[in-house]
């Protein structure tokens, strides 16, 4: 049951984000007082174009069939807030990690080791919490796919060049390939110094 109640929640969240990225887009579009369809759904970006307050904001309304304009939202925050919703359900469901270990993801979280057999698995690096004790788990390159998508920048980092881009070349985002031979000294430093001057 509980399973099946996750895939109902994932599923009403990517529906609202692909619906705000698109209402999003369609707002870019419009000038002020403009009206647009999104899926049959009639909508105006409300403002003047000589407003003082907020000039770029994009306000948006809902046009009702007898012209009532529905209560006012900002399509750029809706469309974020959507993004994060579907985000975190997925990341919840795919790692089973605790909400407060949640909160504590940044861009360093992910991590790639190679495998014996030379394949790339990324990796969430989990901070202390309930245990003390810092782990990692596995995250499937959807889920991967979705913290780059929203600013994560993945380092892929490998024994070769070319597995390093093997692996990035499979996440849609920002990455970067990196190489590193932990038994040689200067690989070790030049991967370091590689890392540093990315400022992240």
């Amino acid at each position: 049951v509980r399973v099946e109640s996750s895939r109902t929640q994932l599923a009403a969240a990517e529906k609202r984000a692909r619906l705000s990225l698109l209402i999003l887009h369609a707002a870019r579009d419009a000038a002020a007082g403009e009206e647009f369809s999104v899926e049959q759904t009639r909508y105006r970006r409300t403002g003047r174009s000589d407003s003082h307050w907020r000039p770029t904001a994009l306000f948006v309304t809902a046009v009702g069939n007898d012209g009532d304009p529905g209560p006012r939202f900002d399509a750029e925050r809706e469309e974020d807030n959507a993004f994060w919703c579907a985000a975190v359900i997925e990341v919840l469901r795919r790692t089973g990690v605790r909400i407060e270990e949640l909160l504590e993801l940044t861009h360093l979280s992910l991590r790639q080791y190679q495998a014996p057999t030379g394949e790339m698995v990324p990796l969430l690096q989990i901070s202390p919490s309930k245990t003390d004790r810092e782990r990692v788990v596995p995250a499937d390159p959807d889920l991967v796919t979705v913290l780059a998508l929203r600013g994560a920048h993945i380092l892929c980092i490998a024994r070769t060049q070319q597995k390093a881009e093997e692996a990035c070349a499979g996440i849609t985002g920002q990455a970067t390939p990196m190489f590193l031979d932990l038994a040689d000294w200067a690989s070790i430093v030049r991967c370091a110094d590689s890392i540093r001057a990315l400022n992240i």
